[in-house]
């Protein structure tokens, strides 16, 4: 316990016998500026700053510009309401179109002679009636 109270001490010594400068004092001199220096131009921290802030104003345009776009071609994609008759229409030809081939075999049955007793021979149109009574 003493050896610390001993080093404590010996800090506090070695500390008063340092010069402090009080830091309302300062130990150097600092001329004015001269009067064409502008910070804009010769500190090169302050105008890459300026051009990062004036890219970044730019890119920010952009992407505005870009999102009313992309807004514009969303609504303009939006489904219109569909009217009475275009449903209409549209029932009418799909009804037609699915009714084509139905129709078009249909057709074609009731025209070729589907007969086959008649190209090998077998005729049954004048047959005399073979029955029991008759």
């Amino acid at each position: 316990m003493a050896a610390i109270i001993a080093q404590m001490t010996r800090a506090n010594r070695e500390r008063k016998k340092r010069k402090r400068i009080e830091t309302s004092k300062c130990m150097y001199e600092i001329p004015p500026y001269d009067p064409r220096f502008k910070v804009e131009v010769h500190n090169k921290w302050v105008s890459r700053r300026q051009k990062y802030r004036d890219l970044e104003d730019e890119t920010e345009e952009f992407n505005k510009k870009i999102d009313a776009i992309i807004e514009k071609r969303r609504y303009d994609e939006q489904a219109v309401p569909r009217t009475c008759c275009q449903n209409l229409a549209e029932v009418i030809l799909v009804t037609f179109l699915l009714s084509i081939v139905p129709t078009l075999l249909y057709i074609i049955d009731r025209s070729i002679d589907t007969n086959m007793d008649i190209y090998y021979g077998n005729s049954t149109t004048n047959q005399s009636c073979t029955c029991k009574g008759g």
